[in-house]
């Protein structure tokens, strides 16, 4: 009778501590998604981050995918480097707007200041979002060309830089370049 005790104690212990240890893993990966941008663009200049913003809506069976893909624990390590925001498009849609959001699942990585860094629209797999969120974070530190900076008239090999812009994602850098670019055609439209 004593063994059958101390057995039962043992047992009740053991599944105790596996299932305190199962909540822990789970506080572990719940991160929070906040629904304020401005907020979360003050705690990332708080902590010298970006933001990581991820646009959907209820009825999107694709957004529901990206969350379950999301909340896998390789995933979490990851997004622990941000601020993370959620918006739903149907609620929030002037704040989805400025983002360049058009498909929905999308997501926006934004510096602190409010710039888009780096993009992407639609679903991703765990392994491909992880790739991308690497990526993306470095994207936002990558110098753009000098071309584009430049405040001077466009010489010809500049050209050749600000055309490559075109083919990037984030629109801010896209626009950069169709403005230096107008600039070329513009001079090149003015006799004399």
């Amino acid at each position: 009778m004593i063994t059958y005790r101390i057995t039962a104690a043992l047992i009740a212990w053991l599944a105790s501590w596996f299932a305190l240890g199962a909540n822990l893993r789970a506080a572990e990966t719940d991160l929070a998604w906040g629904d304020d941008l401005e907020a979360a663009y003050r705690a990332a200049r708080a902590k010298d981050g970006n933001v990581l913003v991820r646009v959907g809506a209820e009825w999107c069976g694709w957004c529901e995918k990206l969350s379950e893909e999301l909340d896998k624990p390789e995933v979490q390590q990851e997004l622990r480097r941000f601020t993370l925001v959620y918006l739903d498009a149907d609620d929030e849609p002037d704040a989805v707007r400025k983002l360049g959001v058009g498909p929905i699942p999308a997501l926006r990585l934004v510096t602190a200041e409010g710039k888009v860094a780096a993009m992407h629209d639609g679903y991703l797999p765990a392994e491909k979002l992880i790739d991308w969120l690497k990526q993306a974070s470095g994207a936002e530190a990558a110098e753009p060309p000098a071309a584009l900076t430049a405040s001077g008239p466009v010489d010809d090999s500049a050209v050749g830089a600000l055309l490559a812009e075109l083919a990037r994602r984030e629109t801010v850098r896209r626009e950069a370049a169709i403005r230096r670019l107008l600039s070329v055609v513009l001079r090149l439209e003015r006799p004399g």
